[in-house]
């Protein structure tokens, strides 16, 4: 009886773990869209750097 207690109790840690890093990625997915929307346009990216013509 004691060993499933100690698996339910790994699962709900893990199910509980999965759900924070859900939930802090979405808040951290949240903050980077609200920065890039306060700065305006994105910076260049390397292909769009490469792909300019050199002046």
């Amino acid at each position: 009886m004691t060993t499933i207690s100690y698996k339910r109790d790994i699962r709900l840690r893990l199910i509980a773990s999965l759900l924070l890093l859900l939930l802090t990625k979405i808040f951290l997915g949240l903050g980077i869209a609200e920065r890039l929307a306060a700065t305006g346009p994105a910076p260049l990216t390397n292909e769009q750097v490469v792909s300019q013509p050199i002046r």
